[in-house]
């Protein structure tokens, strides 16, 4: 027939006539009117990145099966790829600590999160710490960020469980955000510390920023750039000196107390070794750190070792 509209032949992908999965080349090709329930495959060109899935939803809804297995007029629904992993295993996820009151008595539960699936595209879209550990969790832009490999990988906004996107079909302010922060050294991320301006991420021998020169953070904005390379104790943790950070740096043999200041978004940041006074003789290995910032003290220490270091700050001028 001449008439484009009354009827496009969907070209068969899998032999299941259960569940029938048809492929068109343009979402042009798929018709105005079809079974209920049945899916198809978009693939607008020769790569997979592009390509997504779809099911056609009758108007009036599934009221039998007979009526189901009618043509009927309706519209198509993004959908996950079928058969593709599309959930994150909640016992190997990071859990809940939550407070509660049980019969007048403060309780505190720890219990597996309800982490949201995946509900458009493929795998591609997967968080890529899915596969890896995550090295710590941390907050920034009402998201969620956990540290992974090499990957700063941020949860929807709002939406602190959710690590999918919105469609596979464009890219939403609203998606989570997955960037590397790819160099030449091995720069395996192990944690992070909030400032005015980004995001400071320490790996063992680099420092980062992530950031955004725009208003709205999103995946088309985001960005990571390095701003110093010292080694940094991964059984500690950065602190906020003030409006300053300190960490811990070193190797086997003695310890270094590193303090970052001026970290803007463009140009070198300041470090400065404040532990230099007592080089010689301050102890390795130093895991154990507190702070108060009411009265501008550091502490650090290590296990099984009587012996504290501390170093008190302030901000002058």
């Amino acid at each position: 027939t001449s008439e484009k509209d009354l009827f496009n032949i969907l070209a068969q992908d899998a032999i299941d006539y259960n569940n029938p999965v048809c492929v068109v080349n343009n979402v042009s090709r798929l018709p105005i009117e079809c079974r209920a329930g049945i899916v198809a495959k978009v693939a607008n060109s020769f790569s997979n990145e592009d390509d997504y899935w779809v099911q056609f939803k009758a108007n009036y809804g599934v009221i039998n099966q007979a009526r189901e297995n009618n043509p009927a007029s309706g519209y198509w629904e993004e959908i996950p790829e079928p058969q593709g992993k599309r959930h994150l295993n909640p016992n190997n996820m990071p859990h809940l600590l939550m407070y509660g009151r049980k019969d007048g008595q403060t309780i505190m539960v720890v219990a597996p999160a309800a982490w949201k699936s995946r509900d458009c595209g493929t795998e591609d879209f997967n968080p890529s710490f899915e596969n890896y550990n995550i090295n710590q969790l941390v907050f920034y832009m009402n998201r969620l960020v956990a540290l992974s490999q090499e990957n700063v990988i941020m949860s929807r906004p709002g939406e602190l469980l959710n690590f999918f996107p919105v469609s596979a079909l464009a890219v939403s302010p609203k998606d989570p955000i997955d960037i590397s922060a790819t160099t030449d050294y091995s720069s395996v991320l192990q944690d992070a510390i909030v400032i005015n301006n980004g995001l400071v991420v320490f790996s063992n021998f680099q420092q980062f920023q992530l950031h955004t020169d725009s208003d709205v953070l999103d995946p088309t904005t985001a960005k990571i750039t390095e701003i110093s390379r010292y080694d940094y104790n991964i059984n500690s943790r950065p602190i906020n000196l003030g409006t300053n950070i300190g960490f811990m740096g070193g190797s086997s043999t003695k310890s270094r107390f590193y303090e970052m200041s001026n970290i803007f978004r463009e140009g070198p940041v300041d470090v400065m070794e404040r532990s230099k006074i007592v080089s010689k003789s301050i102890a390795p290995n130093l895991n154990l750190i507190a702070d108060a910032k009411d009265t501008g003290l550091f502490i650090a220490g290590s296990s099984g070792s009587d012996l504290l270091w501390c170093y008190r700050y302030f901000k002058e001028s």
